[in-house]
């Protein structure tokens, strides 16, 4: 049993733990070897696969025998380009006989990609397309198949029919830490998978990861959530913990109350866990975060831990790309790099939560305080000997510090040249703030028009039709029409496949005609959902916020600068008993039938472990940094540490994005 003595020992352990299950399958195939992900692992602004940016580094694949790595569209496409007479020349001409595919259970489209590369590969001289059935038949070519999370009997059989020398294995990777306190399944398209497809592959993989999370956290003994996705992790988690109970031999006789007593006394020691489900609040996600850390996810797009950023504009003090060979890939090699950011870094680990201005004020503190270190030198002739050793003692660590305060002082000074000075930035910024107000203006429409016409991210301009659509109750259906064919006509008919999707998964809701109704009779009437005004007011997630104020509200409200989530204030309700009876009965009175609270004991073999949280809250399917930092505010502001876990760290540009998946793009969309 593994004891965790601060939040950084977590970042650690999670990392060994994917690089052990990272190695066991590389070992599988000695020698060199070809990485090759599914595009939704793949990551191609970085150009590297997400996986590797939580667990694996340059160093790690190349003990393992991974030559290169790609995606498999990329390396398809590249063997497509080759003519067909000249197929058998680049085989023998390939050093690497050996390929990994890494993909998601239950993908179809990139079974279909492996089967093509694999028809390929094992081409006669002749030309003939016919697959070998023994090794040597397959010009000397191995291929294994790694399924993230578990191996699936009709995947395989996709398989079958093309009679492919493939292996299968299981990838059960679990968690990573993106920060200290805050983990990843880095699953962006869960949310996607579950409302559009009703594919909950992705709920089986977080309590199989959430089971494995328990064994250095401590038992869960106490379970709330919200949710209808909630519910069904819940039952998942139950009917495992039922299977292992009646597999542990109970006691008996004299010794059965001893045993009992002693769990009865041991359960204050349990966790609680509180699940919440993203479709209770769909409105976050698209507010612009304020904090430093999401500020940096808005303006560089961080993919867990890594961002692309101009070396002209910040520096090359922080160039940590992964692979020198793949920086063509993110952009131009001269003008950019990758960073990471981990939570190692102790500066960033101050200044993420809080609001950029006050992030801002502190790097200016950080920098002053070094200066101050610098002007305190001992001279050698007029001090102590042990005054200069204690000089000299700090000196290494200060001026690691140094370079990392630096850095995020130029990158902070990017971020602020990239929004606040900037027009366009504060425009959208003034209208989401009126779209959370209710007030909705005739100039909303003008604006969203001026965005189409100038062509700018379809991203961005879905971001605020998604967001004006949730705090208006859905958007007027002449508006809206209006708005659809603006986007058809700039950015082509595939847009059409994104708003289906958009409106599928509810995040774009188009107003109901009261007229409709009435004309029925009145028997019939508009379906009661929760308005955001009501969502409002009831849990107050408007507050006034002034980055100079030291009170308790100020703190939990700047993440968002005056905004805080509505999943937050679940989660404040939730860590305390007799606040969770009261937004019980909120909660009914608000969502009615719509989305349901519940709560629940969860008896099962207990791990004694003294965890440094005091609460793991579980967001199903995808969490904002900015709203990680207000729940943890709220949670602080009860005296409770509590350690956030999602299915993916994303931002709203992001969300957007994987309602699109790769099989429905078109080409007329950017």
């Amino acid at each position: 049993m593994n004891t965790l003595k601060e939040s950084l020992d977590l970042y650690i352990y999670l990392k060994n733990i994917g690089q052990r299950k990272l190695a066991e399958i590389l070992s599988i195939l000695p020698g060199p070897k070809i990485l090759l992900f599914e595009q939704a692992l793949y990551d191609q602004r970085l150009g590297l696969a997400r996986m590797l940016d939580l667990w694996a580094d340059n160093t790690f694949l190349k003990e393992h025998g991974v030559q290169s790595f790609e995606s498999l569209p990329v390396f398809l496409k590249r063997w497509k380009q080759i003519p067909e007479d000249s197929w058998y020349e680049a085989l023998q001409q390939m050093s690497v006989k050996q390929l990994v595919f890494i993909i998601r259970t239950g993908r179809v489209d990139a079974a279909k990609q492996i089967i093509d590369i694999i028809n390929r590969l094992s081409l006669k001289r002749n030309g003939a397309n016919t697959v070998g059935t023994a090794r040597d038949e397959s010009n000397g070519f191995r291929f294994l198949c790694a399924l993230i999370p578990r191996k699936s009997s009709v995947f395989e059989y996709c398989f079958e029919q093309a009679a492919s020398q493939v292996e299968f294995v299981e990838l059960p990777l679990g968690f990573a830490a993106v920060e200290r306190d805050l983990l990843t399944l880095d699953q962006p398209y869960s949310f996607r998978d579950m409302t559009i497809d009703g594919d909950y592959s992705s709920l089986l993989h977080l309590a199989q990861a959430l089971i494995e999370l328990e064994q250095v956290l401590g038992s869960f003994k106490h379970i709330r959530g919200i949710g209808q996705n909630s519910c069904l992790l819940s039952k998942y988690l139950s009917r495992y913990y039922n299977e292992k109970r009646t597999k542990t031999p109970r006691p008996r006789g004299r010794g059965a109350s001893i045993s009992n007593r002693l769990q009865e006394q041991s359960s204050d020691s349990h966790l609680l866990m509180i699940l919440f489900d993203r479709s209770v609040d769909l409105t976050t996600p698209f507010v612009t975060q304020s904090s430093f850390a999401g500020l940096l996810d808005e303006t560089f797009h961080l993919t867990n831990t890594s961002f692309i950023y101009e070396v002209s504009s910040i520096g090359s003090s922080k160039d940590s790309s992964i692979d020198e060979s793949k920086k063509e890939t993110s952009r131009d090699a001269h003008s950019s790099c990758i960073a990471h950011i981990t939570p190692k870094d102790s500066v960033f680990d101050q200044l993420k939560d809080r609001n950029f201005s006050v992030a801002t004020e502190r790097l200016g503190m950080m920098a002053s305080s070094m200066r101050e270190f610098y002007r305190s030198k001992p001279s050698p002739e007029r001090s102590e000997m042990s005054q200069v050793k204690d000089f000299v003692r700090n000196l290494t660590n200060i001026k690691a510090e140094q370079e990392a305060v630096s850095f995020h002082t130029e990158l902070a000074c990017e971020i602020s040249k990239r929004t606040f000075e900037s027009y366009l930035f504060k425009q959208k910024y003034q209208m989401e703030r009126q779209l959370l107000e209710a007030n909705v203006e005739k100039n909303h429409l003008h604006y969203l028009l001026g965005c189409i016409a100038r062509q700018e991210p379809l991203t961005h301009v879905l971001r605020l039709i998604c967001l004006w659509s949730l705090t208006n109750d859905g958007i007027e259906g002449d508006t809206c029409d209006l708005l659809m064919r603006e986007i058809l006509s700039t950015y082509g008919v595939g847009a059409a496949v994104w708003i289906q999707n958009l409106e599928l998964a509810g995040l774009l809701v188009r107003a109901k005609d009261p007229a409709i109704f009435s004309a029925l009779g009145k028997r019939f009437s508009p379906p009661k959902v929760p308005t955001w005004a009501v969502c409002r007011t009831a849990f107050r997630l408007l507050v006034d916020y002034q980055p100079k104020d030291s009170t308790a509200e100020a703190d939990e409200a700047e993440a968002f600068s005056g905004y805080i989530p509505l999943s937050a204030r679940i989660v404040q309700g939730a860590l305390d008993d007799m606040a969770w009876k009261k937004l019980l009965s909120t909660l009914s009175s608000v969502f009615k039938n719509v989305h349901t609270a519940f709560e629940e004991d969860v008896f099962h073999e207990s791990y004694q472990v003294n965890s440094v949280f005091d609460a793991v809250v579980v967001v199903i399917g995808g969490i904002t940094r900015a709203e990680a930092a207000t729940m943890k505010a709220l949670a602080n502001a009860s005296g409770k540490r509590i350690l956030m876990v999602s299915t993916a760290v994303l931002n709203g540009n992001g969300w957007i994005e994987a309602m699109l998946d790769s099989s429905e793009e078109w080409p007329l969309v950017p």
